[in-house]
């Protein structure tokens, strides 16, 4: 499999039902950041590399000797090869898709902590004038102090995370100018989430994974092995080495099987937290806003200030990104659990 169908194949998934919106001149998608690294992502190009020097081991092999298992092993290492080029270059565009998320949701933070910060001035500014007239003390003072001096600290922890960790991370990964990405606006949406389904299917699918014929087919090769070993006139050692070999070979395809319904068993555990936590962050943004649709009542009764009032409205913000943050958790989780039970993506339209 050529490593740009692979690639193009798992950008189809990643992007597959993604809502669209309408973006301005700089705004920038996720098929976008993913159709960038491919010419740039210095991990999808060791991998092509690495796909190339294994055709090369291949056709070498195969042009060095005529005897049908030589050919049948050098056939095995280069399905190996392949398959490893793949897993890897869909684990390295899930990475990159990560990234893009991960500074989408670090520019909603630091939006929302400016805000924070904003009504914590403001606090403090009306707290005292209060004590300035005598109608607050100086405890609420310091209270509105530290509220304050928190904001900011927050605030900048969060601009510092995301100017020396979350940007530049992308910027290694896509190649896109750090500027180009600093401006941008980064406008995807996380998709409708699937079925997450029963694991008796993703157990079943594992089953059938390559790695399961790629050891089987191991453990054949080396059982002719020493079959040939036991007939020809060769050495004790010899034959012991061969007999050694067929053992790690029955362990390797046990460990396999085992290996691989424990990796996918761990993903569908992971997937089925991340659907649940979704359900979660659902209900706590309709339980605030239910309680912003009250604070505006009090707001109008004139219970509570403007302060009060847009302090909600940033609690419901808030809650508006975790719903989105718990999406975009549950959709990558559902992918590595489609990754982890081999399950193959979805055939795109003229790749041939």
């Amino acid at each position: 499999m050529n490593i740009r169908i692979t690639a193009a194949a798992t950008i189809c998934l990643l992007t597959l039902s993604m809502t669209a919106v309408a973006q301005d001149a700089s705004g920038l998608t996720i098929a976008e950041a993913l159709a960038a690294a491919q010419d740039a992502n210095p991990a999808l190009a060791s991998l092509a590399l690495q796909r190339e020097n294994a055709r090369v081991a291949f056709d070498r092999a195969s042009a060095s000797s005529d005897a049908r298992l030589d050919q049948v092993a050098a056939r095995l290492q280069w399905e190996r090869a392949q398959l490893t080029v793949g897993q890897g270059t869909t684990r390295e565009l899930l990475a990159i898709a990560q990234g893009y998320v991960s500074l989408q949701q670090a520019n909603e933070q630091v939006s929302l902590l400016e805000e924070r910060l904003r009504l914590a001035t403001l606090d403090l500014e009306l707290t005292d004038a209060r004590v300035r007239v005598g109608a607050a003390g100086k405890t609420e003072q310091l209270q509105a102090q530290v509220a304050a001096l928190s904001a900011e600290l927050n605030l900048a922890a969060a601009r510092q995370q995301r100017r020396f960790n979350t940007l530049p991370n992308l910027v290694d990964m896509t190649g896109i100018d750090a500027a180009t990405l600093d401006a941008a606006a980064l406008t995807s949406e996380p998709p409708d989430l699937p079925d997450l389904g029963a694991s008796d299917t993703y157990a079943a699918a594992t089953a059938r994974r390559a790695e399961h014929r790629h050891a089987a087919q191991q453990l054949e090769l080396d059982e002719i092995n020493l079959k040939l070993v036991s007939e020809e006139e060769t050495s004790r050692l010899d034959r012991e080495a061969a007999t050694n070999t067929v053992a790690g070979s029955k362990a390797a395809l046990e460990d396999t099987a085992v290996n691989l319904q424990t990796a996918t068993a761990s993903a569908y555990a992971t997937a089925q937290q991340a659907f649940q936590t979704v359900t979660l962050r659902e209900l706590q943004l309709a339980l605030q806003q239910e309680r912003t649709r009250r604070a505006a009542e009090q707001y109008d009764a004139g219970v509570i200030t403007e302060s009060g009032l847009a302090g909600s409205h940033a609690d419901q913000v808030a809650a508006v990104d975790a719903v989105r943050a718990a999406r975009w958790s549950a959709w990558f989780a559902w992918l590595r659990l489609q990754d982890a039970a081999g399950i193959d993506l979805p055939p795109i339209p003229g790749v041939q």
